[in-house]
C-alpha cells in the first residue's frame, strides 16, 4: 500500500532512471526534489507478514540518495504487530548519514557505486505476524530510490532422497527442500559417491551395503542450519541377478 499522507499529489513511484548497483532496470523512488512539502510523510506499507519458525529474521533494503544544497530528506522504518494500529520505529536515517553519493545537484540519478544495502534486525518480533512500514520525510531535498526490499532469516535444511532403499552400485537422488532462502548448500554422504556435494540437488550412488546416514548445511548471510538424517539410505548387497532394491 503506498500513502500520500499530505495529498501533495505525490508519492513512492516505480521509476526507471536507475536499478540497483547497476543490475536491475528500474527501483522505487520518491522525487522530493520536485515537492517543497517540508516534513511530508509518504508511505510504503506491507502486507501482514508470518515471521512464525523464521529464525534471525533481517530486513535487506537497497537506496540510493545523494544530499542536495544543504536539503535534508529522511528514511524511517517501523514495525507493527497489531496490523497497523501502533507502530515501533526501527530505523531512521537523514542528510549526510542516509546519503549514499556525499553532496551534490539537484535530479539524482545513481551510478552502480552509488548505492548501499541497509539490514535491519527483526529478532524482537520472532515468531509474530507483523506490518512493515517504510517512510519518506520530506525535506525538499533530492531523489530516494529503494530496490530490493526483502526479509531472510536462517535457513532450515531440510531434505528428501528417492529412493531410500537400493541395491550395491545403485544411485540415490537428493532433493534439497530448505526454507528461509539458503544460497549455499553442503552435503555429506558417508559411503557414497560422491562422499561430499555443493550441488543444490545431488544424484550419490552407493557401492557397498550398508546404512548410511546424509547430512545437509544450508546457509545463507544470517547463518546457517543442519539436518542429519541417520540410517537414511539402506543399500542391500547384491545376492542375485534381480536388480530390485527388495531383493538383490
Amino acid at each position: 500500500k503506498n500513502l500520500d499522507l499530505c495529498s501533495s499529489g505525490i508519492a513512492w513511484a516505480n521509476s526507471a532512471l536507475a536499478g540497483c548497483y547497476g543490475n536491475s532496470a528500474s527501483s522505487l523512488m520518491f522525487d522530493n526534489y520536485s515537492w517543497n512539502y517540508p516534513g511530508e510523510k509518504d508511505e510504503l506499507i506491507t502486507p501482514k507478514l508470518n515471521l512464525q519458525g523464521v529464525s534471525g529474521a533481517k530486513l535487506y533494503f537497497d537506496l540510493a540518495y545523494q544530499v542536495f544544497s544543504g536539503y535534508s530528506d529522511s528514511l524511517a522504518v517501523f514495525v507493527s504487530t497489531d496490523c497497523g494500529l501502533n507502530y515501533a520505529k526501527v530505523y531512521q536515517k537523514g542528510g549526510t548519514v542516509l546519503s549514499t553519493a556525499g553532496s551534490g545537484g539537484n535530479n539524482f540519478v545513481p551510478t552502480p557505486s552509488q548505492w548501499r544495502t541497509d539490514t535491519i534486525s527483526l529478532n524482537a518480533y520472532a515468531g509474530q505476524q507483523i506490518v512493515i512500514k517504510i517512510q519518506n520525510i520530506n525535506g525538499y531535498g533530492n531523489k530516494l530510490y529503494l530496490d530490493n526490499i526483502n526479509i531472510q532469516g536462517i535457513p532450515v535444511a531440510v531434505f528428501s532422497g528417492s529412493p531410500t532403499t537400493i541395491c550395491a552400485g545403485q544411485t540415490v537422488s537428493f532433493i534439497n527442500n530448505s526454507t528461509g532462502n539458503p544460497t549455499t548448500y553442503l552435503w555429506s554422504f558417508p559411503g557414497g559417491t560422491p562422499s561430499t556435494s555443493i550441488s543444490q540437488n545431488p544424484v550419490v550412488s552407493y557401492p557397498i551395503a550398508g546404512n548410511y546416514a546424509v547430512t545437509l548445511k544450508a546457509s545463507n548471510a544470517n547463518g546457517a542450519n543442519t539436518s542429519t538424517l541417520t540410517n537414511y539410505i539402506q543399500v542391500n548387497a547384491n545376492t542375485s541377478n534381480t536388480t530390485t532394491a527388495a531383493a538383490c
